[in-house]
C-alpha cells in the first residue's frame, strides 16, 4: 500500500491509476474504493484523506521507482496480512476487504456519473454497489 497525492482536477480513480503507474510501472484499472481515512489537523493544520483503492492490473511486470519505493513485489493477501512489518491501519483495511469479499460477494464503492443540481454537468458519486466481473 502506498500513499498518493492528488493533482488539481484529478478524480480518485485517475490519481490511483497515475500513482500506481509512476511508482510501480504497472498499468492498472480502477475497480473501487475499499476504504478511506479522514484525519483532521494533519500536516500544516490541514485535513488528510487517505483512500485505499481496489485496482486490477493490466500489466504485471513491476518496474518500481527507487526514489519512491524501497521494494515492490506481488504478494498473496494472506502473506501480506501475516507480515509483522505491516502497520495496523493497513492490516485492518486489508482484513476488512478480505472478510467483506467472503461474506458479501464483492460489494464495492464504485463511481457513477449522476446529473448535478443544475442539470448541466455530472457529479461523480461513489456508492456501494454489487461488484462486476472485472474485479
Amino acid at each position: 500500500m502506498k500513499s498518493y497525492l492528488f493533482f488539481s482536477g484529478e478524480s480518485v480513480e485517475e490519481t490511483a491509476r497515475r500513482e500506481v503507474l509512476e511508482e510501480t510501472g504497472v498499468e492498472a484499472e480502477f475497480i473501487s474504493v475499499i476504504a478511506f481515512r479522514h484525519q483532521h489537523q494533519f500536516r500544516y493544520g490541514c485535513s488528510d484523506w487517505y483512500f485505499i483503492c481496489l485496482m486490477r492490473p493490466i500489466t504485471e511486470e513491476i518496474k518500481h521507482c527507487p526514489h519512491e519505493i524501497g521494494d515492490c513485489k506481488w504478494v498473496d493477501i494472506d502473506e501480506y496480512l501475516s507480515d509483522p512489518d505491516i502497520v495496523d491501519t493497513n492490516r485492518f483495511i486489508v482484513q476488512c476487504y478480505k472478510d467483506g469479499q467472503l461474506k458479501h460477494g464483492g460489494l464495492q464503492i464504485a463511481p457513477s456519473e449522476v446529473l448535478n443540481y443544475s442539470k448541466k454537468s455530472h457529479h461523480k458519486i461513489y456508492c456501494i454497489q454489487q461488484g462486476t466481473s472485472k474485479e
